[in-house]
């Protein structure tokens, strides 16, 4: 092992597992509704719910590269958080609205076609998650902190409590026989709280300045708007996706069975894809300097993540994550989820290509590359979504498909956007105006 994959090494597992353990909250989550009565209708709803409450939450998820790239003294870090805090009230209206408004009832019933009972459960749902934006974006801004002065190792442990945390309270609401819309809510709620005041004392106690080589340009709201509306548009079209596929399979017989699947099978597969979206966090911090040491770590990367997804695809090991970790036990769907997981197989190949390119656009503050991108992935799905739909083909294979369709747009795009000839220097000349 080369000193080069060393210390990329170093950097890098740590947000992978980081990753992991975010996900892992996830596969509990659908776990534990799957152990409800009528665990279909709970998984049906709670999909709908959080995709809409990750359509405003899909916003902020850039905040820790933001951080990294652009709070490096203490003028920038403190116009970022005022900013990012700034950013985070704006996109909860749209949530509180669909939560306490008709507007969101409107929404449930005509776009979605849910209606009664489960109307009402994804409705509280959103009521509930409605505060978690900013309290997110307060725990994403330190952790970008962290990330930046190489402290990747705490975001893992302290990411690790939030799973501990998420787990112990949604056994508690299970055993005691809680409301599942409560539990679940909660699940999110607590483990958050815990994360961002655990993650907060860390940063007081670890956190160091990076020296800079050359002074730089005071960060203004207008370079961090700048900054951030593109990377915002390109994650919020990212999250508009499942609402996408959804909306459509709700028309579709079987519907609550569908996209029960669905979830549980994007929520899986997620695993492998956190994996490669901590690229973008290791390409902003050493991509400048190596860019071909990073891609070639990337590659290596890419390559035991693609192998592992397939081996568990092919293989009865996808058969006893979902039986005994996600509570599947009927045959038919465990067929159903197995040909969803082959499908999104293709993933990662799109995957890696977005990543690798969007950690370009990052350093350079390109940012509004990712932006086109985002918006042709969204356009990709609906589209490919649309034409199953009317064809009478739209099932969760074709679902899955629709997913691949917005990744294959969204990273080709992104590199044709990089390689484009008639932009004016090449990437490696470019240099952003704030370090």
């Amino acid at each position: 092992m080369t000193d080069e994959t060393r210390r990329y090494w170093a950097f890098y597992w740590p947000l992978a597992l980081t990753g992991l353990a975010m996900i892992l909250a996830a596969q509990f989550k659908n776990g534990i509704l799957s152990r409800y009565p009528d665990a279909i209708s709970e998984l049906a709803v709670f999909a709908v719910a959080t995709s809409l409450y990750r359509m405003c939450h899909a916003g902020i998820i850039f905040t820790p590269q933001m951080t990294n790239v652009l709070a490096r003294t203490d003028q920038a870090a403190r116009v970022c958080l005022r900013f990012v805090c700034l950013a985070a009230c704006c996109l909860s209206l749209p949530l509180l609205i669909c939560g306490f408004t008709p507007t969101g009832v409107y929404l449930i019933e005509n776009v979605f076609n849910m209606m009664g009972e489960q109307q009402a459960k994804a409705i509280l749902y959103l009521q509930l998650l409605s505060p978690l934006i900013l309290i997110t974006v307060l725990a994403q801004y330190y952790t970008g902190l962290l990330v930046q002065s190489e402290r990747t190792g705490w975001v893992t442990i302290l990411n690790t409590v939030m799973l501990i945390t998420t787990i112990f309270v949604l056994l508690i609401g299970l055993y005691n026989g809680y409301d599942p819309v409560w539990v679940i809510s909660l699940a999110h709620i607590i483990p958050t709280v815990v994360h961002l005041i655990s993650t907060y004392v860390v940063y007081l106690v670890l956190y160091k300045r990076p020296q800079l080589d050359e002074p730089v340009a005071d960060l203004t709201y207008k370079k961090a708007l700048h900054f951030f509306y593109p990377v915002a548009f390109t994650s919020s079209m990212f999250a508009t996706s499942r609402p996408v596929i959804y909306a459509f399979i709700r028309r579709t017989a079987e519907a609550d069975l569908t996209i029960a699947i669905l979830r549980i099978v994007f929520d899986f597969t997620m695993m492998f894809y956190n994996m490669l979206n901590q690229f973008r966090h290791l390409f902003v911090t050493f991509g400048r300097e190596d860019r071909d040491g990073v891609r070639r770590f990337m590659i290596k990367i890419f390559a035991i993540v693609m192998s592992g997804m397939l081996i568990i695809a092919i293989t009865p090991l996808h058969a006893w994550f979902l039986m005994y970790l996600l509570g599947v036990e009927n045959e038919m769907h465990i067929q159903m989820a197995q040909e969803a997981i082959l499908v999104l197989c293709l993933i990662p190949v799109f995957l890696t290509i977005r990543n690798y390119y969007h950690g370009i656009a990052m350093v350079t503050h390109k940012t509004g590359r990712m932006g086109i991108s985002g918006f042709l992935r969204i356009i990709s799905i609906t589209g490919f979504t649309a034409a199953c739909y009317y064809l009478g083909i739209l099932n969760h294979i074709t679902g899955a498909g629709a997913l691949v369709a917005g990744f294959m747009a969204e990273g080709l795009s992104m590199w044709w956007q990089s390689r484009c000839p008639n932009k004016k220097k090449s990437v490696s000349e470019l240099k952003p105006e704030v370090a």
